[in-house]
């Protein structure tokens, strides 16, 4: 309701390693509340990571 990320779950990664990052980068992120009848509310979304090598 406020923008934070309650509760990530990685649902596929090839390394352990991966998802932890994943899990870090995605908790610090905010976003901007979904709305109904002009009221924040929760919503549930997939945010895909990718990571390059270089």
């Amino acid at each position: 309701e406020r923008g934070n990320v309650v509760d990530p779950v990685v649902l596929r990664s090839p390394n352990e390693l991966l998802s932890e990052a994943a899990l870090e980068a995605v908790r610090a992120s905010r976003f901007t509340p979904g709305q109904q009848r002009g009221r924040p509310v929760k919503v549930r979304f997939a945010v895909p990571v990718t990571f390059r090598l270089r």
